[in-house]
């Protein structure tokens, strides 16, 4: 009895084991869901960042066959799930000159859609459209497909201007990150330390994502950096704490205090001078006067100053005009400040 025993428990862990492997975390998504169409550039730029993601290929012109399952399947499906899909056509696997593209893998029909989930940037899922499956056209079926291969998302997009506050009376706490892939630090903050985070969130426990780069923000009605706009921004969501607006800043809310504390992830100030092959870190968030106030690091043991820190010339590297500590490894020290601020608010 016991030997049976043990190979049920081993077998049960086999599959635990085979499952989270199948299933592929989407890491961030929308509150609301969220349709992108890509370019094709767009698509290499994504498969370059080693995302996941799910991708559907459109027929070359518009057919039921996709604007069916679009308005009675997909979007209610990322709508009640909170997911980003991304949409690409048929055409854009052409040259002008109709020479065929690297597909990814991908099977392609000008005539209907394809489904590519992708894994780190390389297929793991194809399924052709097939107009005897019920997959194409029914709710149901479609929801407890793709349940067997992902994990929804729980780091999520939202419209600070329309969604916060209703967050807020909702959940009573909310915890934000403002960002901008344009810029070097918040890419790097997505692509090597976001991933794993939000892997080990649940559901009950969401980090939501303000993006900068969008109108009224940092653009304007014509999707033009407006820096009015931006001060104006910044100023009303108090991102200039520290510096002036820099990016990634981490964001904890209450219903009853608002903004109560916040973070900022790289960006530290490297001295202009060299001193026996070292720089200074001449200015951080994490000071020895602003350390000694924020919640999150009261039960933190590793170093927390990092202003007057010295960091070795071959450490850093020049952009655009401005000498930076390497990301690499100032993230030893910035991602375990992000660790704490997360793991205290979520």
């Amino acid at each position: 009895l016991l030997f049976f025993s043990l190979i049920r428990l081993v077998t049960g862990l086999f599959l635990t084991s085979c499952d989270n492997q199948r299933h592929l975390p989407l890491h961030f998504g929308y509150l609301n869901g969220h349709i992108e169409n890509l370019t094709y550039e767009q698509l290499q730029e994504k498969n370059k960042h080693q995302d996941n993601f799910l991708l559907f290929v459109t027929p070359k012109s518009n057919c039921t066959c996709w604007t069916a399952f679009l308005n009675n399947v997909l979007t209610p499906y990322i709508k009640e799930h909170h997911l980003e899909v991304f949409t690409i056509n048929y055409t854009d696997f052409f040259t002008p000159s109709d020479e065929s593209l690297d597909t990814f893998s991908l099977t392609l029909n000008p005539g209907h859609q394809t489904l590519g989930l992708f894994k780190e940037g390389v297929l793991k899922l194809n399924r052709e459209y097939d107009s005897k499956s019920r997959l194409w056209y029914e709710y149901n079926t479609f929801s407890q497909y793709i349940f067997e291969y992902i994990y929804y998302p729980t780091m999520l997009q939202i419209n600070i201007f329309n969604d916060l506050d209703k967050l807020l009376l909702d959940k009573e706490k909310v915890s934000v990150l403002f960002y901008d892939l344009d810029e070097s630090e918040s890419r790097f903050l997505f692509d090597f330390y976001l991933k794993k985070y939000a892997y080990e969130l649940t559901k009950d426990k969401v980090l939501y994502l303000v993006n900068t780069r969008v109108k009224n923000i940092k653009l304007d009605d014509d999707l033009v950096e407006d820096e009015l706009i931006w001060q104006s921004f910044i100023n009303d969501y108090s991102l200039n704490t520290y510096l002036d607006g820099v990016l990634p800043i981490f964001q904890h809310y209450t219903l009853e205090d608002y903004l109560v504390e916040q973070s900022v992830y790289l960006n530290d100030v490297i001295s202009t001078s060299l001193v026996s092959e070292h720089y200074k870190i001449e200015n951080s968030y994490f000071t020895n006067e602003r350390v000694e106030n924020l919640d999150f690091l009261n039960n933190y043991k590793d170093e927390k100053v990092l202003v007057n820190k010295l960091v070795k010339e071959s450490d850093t590297f020049i952009e655009n005009n401005i000498r930076k500590w390497d990301f690499t490894l100032a993230a030893k020290y910035h991602d375990l400040y992000v660790n704490a601020f997360l793991d205290y608010y979520l």
